[in-house]
């Protein structure tokens, strides 16, 4: 990272640090104050605190990248400071998720037009929208990785963070969901929140290559 630096030459990825004197209540304060679209995608309920060695998820309208970006730095300091991961809902360049965009475009949309306000501040999803953006990340981005199964009995019982956070979201919006990946795969597809066809092998390799799956 520091002859990146150097070089002036950014890692191509999506993730990104808070920068120097950041805090991360400033950081999303300023987004909101600023009429930034923004989202932050999930593990947001204890905002501004964020969980040791964790990265904050953040989806941004395109044309909102610059000012998101003059308070983040691409490069790992000697210190540590909060990982962002930062995607955009076009796939701009190191902001996508194995050079696709991190959500299909209608999703994404929805995310962003409908967020609301946790505690007057931070931007995050609706209840119907995180649990539409959470099934996507479990489908096409984590697979066997997000505990969920495949398929499975009706009356199983829900495991790992994600399936959890999933269940409970689930009786508010869409009760009877079906937890299982080819359930909540049906789910977006009936809702046109499926990634387009030419995102699929992307999606299908980068999860392979994080994830094994």
């Amino acid at each position: 990272h520091a002859v990146r630096r150097m070089l002036g030459r950014p890692p191509d990825s999506a993730r990104r640090y808070l920068s120097r004197g950041v805090t991360v209540d400033g950081f999303l304060g300023h987004l909101t104050e600023s009429g930034v679209r923004y989202a932050v995608l999930r593990w947001f309920e204890t905002l501004p605190h964020v969980g040791a060695g964790e990265d904050l998820d953040v989806l941004v309208a395109d044309q909102d990248l610059p000012i998101v970006e003059s308070l983040l730095t691409p490069y790992r300091g000697l210190r540590p400071a909060q990982k962002i991961d930062l995607y955009t809902a076009g796939g701009l360049p190191r902001t996508t998720w194995g050079g696709v965009p991190y959500f299909s475009a209608e999703l994404a949309a929805r995310v962003l037009n409908r967020a609301v306000l946790l505690r007057g501040r931070y931007k995050v999803p609706s209840p119907v929208d995180h649990l539409n953006s959470l099934a996507f990340h479990a489908v096409y981005h984590k697979g066997a990785a997000s505990g969920l199964p495949q398929d499975e009995p009706a009356g199983s019982p829900v495991r790992g963070r994600i399936g959890l956070a999933l269940e409970r979201l689930s009786r508010e919006s869409f009760p009877g969901l079906e937890l299982t990946l080819s359930a909540l795969e049906r789910h977006l597809a009936r809702n046109g929140l499926a990634p387009s066809t030419t995102a699929l092998p992307a999606l299908a390799a980068e999860r392979l290559r994080l994830y094994g799956s």
